[in-house]
Protein backbone atom coordinates (compact mmCIF):
# COMPACT_ATOMS: atom_id res chain seq x y z
CA UNK A 1 0.00 0.00 0.00
CA UNK A 2 1.28 3.46 -0.84
CA UNK A 3 0.71 6.06 1.83
CA UNK A 4 1.22 9.78 1.51
CA UNK A 5 3.29 11.39 4.22
CA UNK A 6 1.78 14.17 6.27
CA UNK A 7 3.79 16.71 4.29
CA UNK A 8 2.25 15.45 1.03
CA UNK A 9 -1.32 15.94 2.22
CA UNK A 10 -3.33 19.07 2.78
CA UNK A 11 -3.88 18.19 6.45
CA UNK A 12 -1.35 18.91 9.22
CA UNK A 13 -0.02 15.94 11.22
CA UNK A 14 -2.18 16.89 14.22
CA UNK A 15 -5.35 16.63 12.11
CA UNK A 16 -4.24 13.28 10.72
CA UNK A 17 -3.57 11.96 14.23
CA UNK A 18 -6.96 13.20 15.43
CA UNK A 19 -8.68 11.53 12.48
CA UNK A 20 -6.87 8.27 13.19
CA UNK A 21 -7.81 8.46 16.86
CA UNK A 22 -11.48 8.92 15.95
CA UNK A 23 -11.39 6.12 13.40
CA UNK A 24 -9.79 3.49 15.66
CA UNK A 25 -12.88 2.85 17.84
CA UNK A 26 -15.09 2.59 14.75
CA UNK A 27 -12.76 0.03 13.19
CA UNK A 28 -12.62 -1.88 16.47
CA UNK A 29 -16.39 -1.99 16.79
CA UNK A 30 -17.19 -2.85 13.17
CA UNK A 31 -14.08 -4.77 12.06
CA UNK A 32 -16.13 -7.86 11.17
CA UNK A 33 -18.30 -5.74 8.84
CA UNK A 34 -15.65 -3.70 7.02
CA UNK A 35 -14.83 -4.90 3.52
CA UNK A 36 -11.56 -3.85 1.90
CA UNK A 37 -11.40 -2.11 -1.44
CA UNK A 38 -9.79 -4.92 -3.40
CA UNK A 39 -9.09 -5.14 -7.12
CA UNK A 40 -12.64 -6.26 -7.96
CA UNK A 41 -14.14 -3.35 -6.02
CA UNK A 42 -11.65 -0.94 -7.65
CA UNK A 43 -12.72 -2.13 -11.10
CA UNK A 44 -16.39 -1.67 -10.21
CA UNK A 45 -15.54 1.79 -8.83
CA UNK A 46 -14.04 2.70 -12.20
CA UNK A 47 -17.19 1.48 -13.97
CA UNK A 48 -19.45 3.40 -11.58
CA UNK A 49 -17.29 6.50 -12.02
CA UNK A 50 -17.72 6.38 -15.79
CA UNK A 51 -21.46 5.69 -15.67
CA UNK A 52 -22.21 8.07 -12.78
CA UNK A 53 -19.62 10.87 -12.73
CA UNK A 54 -21.81 13.13 -10.58
CA UNK A 55 -22.04 10.57 -7.77
CA UNK A 56 -19.89 11.57 -4.80
CA UNK A 57 -16.70 9.54 -4.33
CA UNK A 58 -17.88 8.00 -1.06
CA UNK A 59 -21.11 6.91 -2.71
CA UNK A 60 -19.11 5.48 -5.62
CA UNK A 61 -17.11 3.39 -3.15
CA UNK A 62 -20.30 2.15 -1.50
CA UNK A 63 -21.93 1.34 -4.85
CA UNK A 64 -18.81 -0.39 -6.17
CA UNK A 65 -18.48 -2.51 -3.04
CA UNK A 66 -22.15 -3.49 -3.23
CA UNK A 67 -21.84 -4.42 -6.91
CA UNK A 68 -18.62 -6.38 -6.43
CA UNK A 69 -19.79 -8.29 -3.35
CA UNK A 70 -23.46 -8.74 -4.26
CA UNK A 71 -24.67 -6.53 -1.43
CA UNK A 72 -27.63 -4.21 -1.24
CA UNK A 73 -27.44 -0.64 0.03
CA UNK A 74 -29.50 0.71 2.90
CA UNK A 75 -29.71 4.50 2.59
CA UNK A 76 -32.11 7.35 2.99
CA UNK A 77 -30.66 8.75 -0.23
CA UNK A 78 -31.99 6.10 -2.64
CA UNK A 79 -32.23 8.61 -5.50
CA UNK A 80 -28.46 8.82 -5.90
CA UNK A 81 -28.09 5.03 -6.05
CA UNK A 82 -31.20 4.13 -8.06
CA UNK A 83 -29.43 4.22 -11.44
CA UNK A 84 -26.38 2.26 -10.25
CA UNK A 85 -28.12 -1.11 -10.25
CA UNK A 86 -27.75 -2.26 -6.66
CA UNK A 87 -30.66 -3.48 -4.52
CA UNK A 88 -31.83 -0.56 -2.37
CA UNK A 89 -33.77 -0.15 0.82
CA UNK A 90 -34.64 3.05 2.62
CA UNK A 91 -34.69 2.08 6.30
CA UNK A 92 -36.75 5.20 7.06
CA UNK A 93 -39.68 4.23 4.81
CA UNK A 94 -42.64 2.74 6.57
Amino acid sequence: MIRASATETKHPPSAIALGSARLAPVIGRFADRIDPIDLNVARKWAEVSVRSPSLRDGDKAIAATALAKGYGVATRNVGDFRHVGVPLVNPFDR
